[in-house]
């Protein structure tokens, strides 16, 4: 049980913050896409000259630079949470089971478990760390997946508007003609 309580944190972690990405649909997104369209003023030859005639190159290159900085700082702020977090997790991990081992030995020693015991304790002990890794990032993948499902069942209730005459009048299959080429050629 404290093994579960302890690895717990270390893949809610890595289900939460496991796929952090520059995303254009983002909390983030629209200092982004000023962030891409600030960068491409730079590629563009007449803009260049424009900047430079009206000496307005200071101003970009420090718009610029002051987005990069916000957009960075807010992506580097989860990234250093889940680094801090997991850190101490995964500390907290190995010191669980240090002291749970312990606790068995001390039970070997004393003659209360057998050796045997012992090595099905460990087996048990590795698998459930592995069931409870399994669960928890199925359990996040899920999460993930299912954040839009309600959009997707309010577009599926959205009524057909177009419909269909009941009497209408179905067309014959139309093959399409060939095209046929002869005597052709090419200078």
């Amino acid at each position: 049980m404290i093994l579960a309580l302890v690895s717990a944190p270390v893949y809610y972690l890595r289900s939460k913050f496991g796929n952090i990405a520059w995303s254009k649909y983002s909390a983030h997104a629209s200092n982004a896409n000023y962030l891409w369209y600030l960068r491409s003023l730079f590629t563009n030859f007449q803009t260049l000259s424009e900047m430079k005639i009206y000496s307005l190159r200071e101003y970009f290159l420090n718009k610029t630079k002051i987005l990069q900085k916000r957009l960075l700082s807010d992506y580097q702020k989860p990234i250093t949470v889940y680094t801090i977090l997991s850190t101490i997790s995964f500390i907290l991990i190995p010191v669980a089971i240090y002291f749970a081992l312990i606790q068995f030995i001390g039970g070997v020693a004393q003659g209360i478990h057998t050796i045997g015991d012992f090595t099905f304790f460990l087996n048990t002990l590795f698998t459930f760390s592995g069931q409870i890794s399994s669960f928890l990032i199925n359990l996040g993948a899920i999460s993930e997946n299912s954040l839009f499902v309600n959009d997707f069942f309010t577009l599926m209730d959205v009524k057909n508007s177009i419909t269909s005459p009941k009497n209408a009048y179905i067309f014959p299959k139309i093959l399409p003609r060939t095209i046929e080429f002869r005597h052709v050629s090419f200078r």
